[in-house]
């Protein structure tokens, strides 16, 4: 996970700066920041789990002024979560900590799961930086079988 969130970063990072359009571009580190304020979240183990379901939880905590837009859980039968995931499921937008049952599971399967939030800094009463997205570690359980 710490991998996949290295790479996001340098990611974002190039993508920030070829969109500068400055050839003779010299960094600014004042120029590119990750917000004072941000959402912390926390995939925890699933729970209940049995042949056809299982509870996921998640705690969420802030530091700073934030305003959370979306939070939820992304789910799948493989290990590489993405936004081309099986499920995912938003649970609004309130700052706190959440849990949701997935139901109709096939039994005796493996099942990835993880939680985010869709966040911005408000400490400038709007989302001046744009949305951030916080995902938690990535865990695992498997269904009973029959």
């Amino acid at each position: 996970m710490k991998a996949n969130r290295f790479l996001l970063t340098v990611f974002i990072f190039t993508f920030i700066i070829s969109c500068k359009g400055d050839d003779n571009y010299e960094w600014d580190p004042d120029w590119f920041s990750l917000p004072e304020s941000k959402i912390i979240v926390i995939t925890m183990d699933a729970t209940e789990i049995t042949q056809n379901s299982a509870k996921l939880s998640a705690k969420m905590s802030t530091r700073g002024s934030v305003m959370c837009h979306e939070r939820g859980f992304l789910w799948d039968t493989i290990q590489q979560i993405s936004s081309n995931t099986k499920g995912k499921i938003e649970l609004g937008n309130q700052i706190s900590n959440y849990d949701f049952t997935l139901k109709n599971l096939t039994p005796r399967t493996q099942y990835y799961y993880t939680a985010y939030a869709l966040y911005c800094s408000i400490d400038y009463d709007t989302c001046p930086d744009g949305v951030y997205l916080e995902i938690g570690s990535t865990k695992t359980f498997t269904t009973l079988p029959e």
